[in-house]
């Protein structure tokens, strides 16, 4: 009997007891890492609405909740956010999107729109970067006074200023180093940057124009559009 008591002390005790240690310390994770999520999930909820405000004409409310997705190719989905005026009308939509040739990869920004009223014309509010690997100090320009409420309140040559009213133009949209009759003056040392905000921010345009009946119905539908 002794022995028996011995063998359990010596050898099934210790594996039931780092069998139990294993199962609360694998609860307890993985309730910390769920709670970190959500933690993780409304932070970038929150910042992701102060970002939409910032592209959003003054006024305008945005929706965060119930985006319409959109495919502009066959490999790129993005999601467009509407923005409603204090009367409840639709007056501009935001398009999550983001430029795949940065000069150090993938540039997430959102591009905004107003004029997307009845007889409005289709006009770029600005962008605003959400996340990049851009060179500080170059390619990381792009970024520059992106929070500012207006364009009075920006040095002269930040990037963004020139996007700001600028109707949603194939031409129009270019970097003028690669098109003259472009109106976006290229970063200094940053084409590369240039180009794919640029890029992404045309794209982003040139869909919601040739698409803008759908979006309306599509956000009718989701509610908050008169």
């Amino acid at each position: 009997m002794a022995e028996k008591a011995s063998v359990f002390q010596s050898t099934i005790k210790p594996v039931l007891v780092m069998t139990v240690f294993s199962f609360l310390s694998a609860g307890l994770l993985a309730l910390v890492s769920n709670a970190t999520a959500e933690q993780i999930a409304k932070t970038d909820a929150a910042v992701k609405k102060d970002a939409l405000s910032v592209v959003m004409p003054e006024g305008v409310t945005p929706r965060v909740e119930n985006p319409v997705l959109l495919t502009l190719n066959e490999q790129k989905q993005v999601k467009a956010y509407p923005g409603f005026d204090a009367a409840g009308n639709l007056a501009a939509i935001a398009v999550e999107t983001y430029g795949e040739k940065g000069y150090s990869g993938r540039i997430d920004l959102l591009a905004g729109f107003s004029g997307v009223g009845a007889a409005g014309e289709l006009k770029v509010t600005r962008y605003f970067i959400l996340q990049h690997k851009e060179t500080p100090g170059l390619g990381s320009k792009a970024t520059v006074c992106q929070t500012a409420k207006s364009v009075e309140d920006c040095p002269k040559g930040t990037f963004w200023l020139p996007f700001a009213g600028l109707p949603v133009d194939e031409t129009l949209l270019q970097v003028k180093k690669d098109n003259p009759a472009g109106r976006i003056d290229g970063i200094t040392a940053s084409t590369i940057t240039s180009r794919a905000v640029t890029g992404a921010v045309r794209e982003s345009g040139l869909y919601v124009k040739a698409n803008l009946d759908n979006l309306k119905a599509q956000f009718a539908k989701a509610g908050g559009a008169k």
